[in-house]
């Protein structure tokens, strides 16, 4: 990602009333108290939290099957 899209990420993530995990490679510097940055996140873990609003994501298979799980398996409790 450019620095340009990465600082319009920063920017819009700042002006949110939510908290937001970014899952990004690199360490930054001068984000907001409702960002935490991590190189590596439990994704299937976090996408089955009932907390979570929106996911957004670069479309990845793997990506897309762990966002549906959750929601595959609420249906058969």
């Amino acid at each position: 990602m450019s620095t340009k899209y990465r600082d319009v990420f920063i920017e819009a993530f700042r002006r949110l009333p939510h908290r937001v995990i970014w899952k990004y490679d690199v360490e930054l510097n001068g984000v907001s108290d409702n960002v935490l940055i991590q190189k590596w996140l439990p994704q299937q873990d976090i996408l089955g939290n009932n907390k979570v609003k929106l996911f957004i994501t670069h479309g990845g298979l793997l990506s897309q099957q762990e966002s549906i799980m959750p929601i595959l398996s609420s249906l058969f409790q």
